[in-house]
């Protein structure tokens, strides 16, 4: 797994180089997320008041980020996994925020396990993977498939029986 103190919403078991690219091309939506996440650097960088300084700033921020990435050994097991070591019987709400591993989640669901799950609320990181994610959805049995693209990419799906 790679660690970025410096921004952990980076946090992911692959290096997020696509990711903090992406970042820095709409440095104005990264910005917005300094409000929520770190707001006196915010209104720092929004008191600078040109547009190239602010983006300037952003990228300086992004770049440090980038710089401190650690990589983490981690042991990780398949959702099916957890499932019957915990003898879990039922799933009320299944909430996914997979941080690009949306199709290694979803294949270590084992199918005999996908109907303990009633609701599914994931976050989607690769745009293209939402119509086939809601497609597979539906093919696990799941009758109300919705999803909404959101901003820098990415998108929500939602899925209940």
């Amino acid at each position: 797994m790679f660690h970025y103190p410096e921004w952990s919403v980076c946090d992911s078991w692959i290096v997020q180089d696509d990711w903090i690219e992406l970042m820095t091309e709409n440095w104005e939506n990264t910005l917005d997320l300094l409000q929520i996440g770190d707001p006196d650097r915010y209104t720092a960088i929004r008191s600078l008041g040109s547009k190239s300084l602010q983006q300037g700033a952003v990228r300086q921020i992004i770049e440090r980020a980038s710089a401190s990435r650690v990589q983490i050994e981690c042991k990780f097991d398949t959702l099916s996994g957890v499932i019957a070591q915990e003898n879990i019987q039922s799933i009320g709400l299944l909430k996914l925020d997979a941080e690009f591993a949306d199709w290694e989640i979803l294949n270590g669901v084992k199918t005999e396990d996908w109907s303990r799950i009633r609701q599914v609320a994931m976050e989607v990181h690769v745009q293209s993977d939402a119509a086939p994610i809601s497609k597979f959805f539906r093919e696990q049995g799941f009758s109300h498939v919705a999803g909404k693209q959101l901003a820098m990419g990415t998108s929500c799906v939602w899925a209940r029986k």
